[in-house]
């Protein structure tokens, strides 16, 4: 079916049998970018992609968002699947505290301490804090550009609570804390 206006704005409703009916803003105003989005969308069901359809019908991925990142052709279609379906950071990361204490090191063989638990809800704290969105922030937010920011970041902080202590940088242990969390997570 072809684009259609409401307002201004082109608007495209498909149904097929094996997706979700799609009732979809374009959010343009040009007719040639809504045909090119309304392509996208039978390109992405020739080629078997049901999974970004689905998450276009759920509402997790915009139409426009989908069809700028199949314009790009490169693997940024996996990437907004990845950013889509991740779930949220804050959730996991209080579940996975509650577990630790119960839970036995691979490494050693014995429970977590609970001063381990403790320092590793501290170090999430502070990633909390360098996050974007905080604790809203997605598994797919953890890059390795975020570790250099968060790096960069923590060494040019200072801590302590005292007025004495908030001169002295961070130490490089306290960043290897804080690392260590990550990667026990």
């Amino acid at each position: 079916m072809t684009p259609f206006k409401r307002g201004k704005i082109y608007h495209i409703d498909v149904r097929w049998k094996e997706v979700p009916r799609l009732q979809l803003s374009t959010g343009t105003t040009n007719k040639a970018r809504a045909v090119s989005m309304n392509r996208t969308l039978y390109a992405l069901r020739s080629a078997g992609r049901r999974d970004l359809l689905g998450l276009l019908a759920e509402g997790k991925v915009t139409l426009p968002e989908l069809h700028e990142a199949y314009e790009k052709r490169g693997d940024e279609l996996e990437h907004l699947k990845a950013r889509a379906e991740s779930p949220r950071l804050g959730d996991l990361i209080e579940k996975w505290l509650g577990w630790l204490p119960t839970a036995v090191s691979e490494r050693t063989k014995r429970r977590y301490a609970p001063r381990t638990v403790t320092r590793y809800r501290v170090s999430w704290e502070g990633f909390f804090e360098v996050l974007p969105r905080g604790r809203d922030s997605t598994l797919a937010d953890l890059t390795p550009g975020f570790i250099a920011d968060y790096r960069s970041m923590r060494q040019r902080a200072t801590g302590g609570r005292s007025r004495k202590q908030a001169m002295k940088p961070l130490s490089g242990a306290t960043m290897n804390r804080d690392l260590a969390a990550l990667g026990s997570f």
